[in-house]
């Protein structure tokens, strides 16, 4: 936790003009000795970093500093530089810059990093990505409406804590004032987004630490154990591409004029609606239960055109 907290801070400190430790410190959760500790460690490794005292003050990396070659590894170059480009592109970052200027002075383009990480969506919409991104930054409360997946719609007031990318998608995690409790929050379910007027006070509302942040990220599921049953599905074989983002090798059995796929998988609406995405090149063998749910929603659709 340390050296995460370190890596923060130093990257914190390349990207912003000053920065307060009392922040750092509601940021880790930890107290603000521990980060003095922390400045104090980074000064050691040859950081120069400086305080100014005052209101407006904090500590700050002086403008023309470059790190160290030796600082990171290669590797760890082309990471840092990498998920720093995509998010100054993504939200636009004035910050950036002056970042990727000290980072670049690295030579990172010694060598060519076999990763790549591209945040971006065809679908997102940017606008609120970016409005999210200034709630973060100013701390402004978020007033939206939401569409959850049970498909009900609710007004909701935010405390904004993190923004999220995960599976594909972005997410606000924060309190909310609405059902006085945390929450993730799906931007793209997100409508008529707006910021407060004035920034709040974080000492004033509950916060989670990243430990737990992390617990809410990633469950232990262990113990959860979903029902799951025998699955034979037949597919024409210009269905493979798509098979392979939803099935193992050892579940797929190309023949002659068609394939296979045998499984067992939790019969639960999600796993319905894939095996609607197919379409015509789906046949399901077994069970028949789940045969018939499909033909009910096939039947349900074939009415929505009958009242045109």
């Amino acid at each position: 936790m340390k050296l995460e907290r370190m890596i923060y801070i130093l990257l914190a400190l390349l990207a912003k003009r000053q920065i307060k430790a009392k922040d750092l410190a509601e940021t880790f959760q930890v107290s603000t000795r521990t980060i003095y500790r922390d400045l104090d460690s980074l000064s050691l490794a040859g950081v120069p970093i400086y305080s100014e005292r005052g209101d407006k003050g904090g500590f700050y990396i002086p403008d023309d500093y470059k790190l160290d070659k030796t600082f990171f590894t290669q590797e760890e170059k082309d990471l840092v530089l990498n998920i720093s480009r995509t998010i100054s592109q993504i939200l636009g970052h004035k910050q950036a810059a002056p970042l990727e200027h000290k980072l670049a002075s690295l030579h990172l383009g010694a060598s060519q990093s076999p990763y790549y990480f591209d945040f971006d969506s065809w679908e997102i919409d940017r606008t609120y990505l970016q409005q999210l991104d200034q709630a973060l930054e100013e701390k402004r409360l978020l007033y939206f409406r939401y569409l959850s997946k049970k498909q009900e719609t609710s007004q909701r007031s935010l405390v904004p804590y993190h923004l999220v990318f995960k599976l594909n998608a972005w997410y606000i995690f924060g309190y909310c004032l609405t059902r006085k409790d945390f929450r993730f929050f799906k931007l793209s379910r997100m409508r008529e987004l707006r910021l407060s007027e004035t920034s709040f006070d974080p000492a004033a509302y509950p916060s989670l630490d990243l430990a737990d942040l992390e617990a809410k990220l990633n469950p232990d599921l262990s113990s959860f154990k979903p029902f799951k049953e025998e699955v034979e599905l037949e597919f024409s074989k210009g269905a493979l591409p798509r098979l392979y983002d939803y099935f193992k090798q050892e579940e797929i059995d190309e023949q002659e004029q068609i394939i296979l796929v045998k499984c067992q998988r939790a019969l639960d609406r999600t796993f319905l609606q894939t095996l609607l995405s197919f379409g015509q090149t789906l046949k399901v063998r077994k069970p028949a239960k789940l045969r018939q749910q499909i033909l009910e929603d096939l039947q349900k659709n074939l009415e929505q055109y009958d009242s045109l």
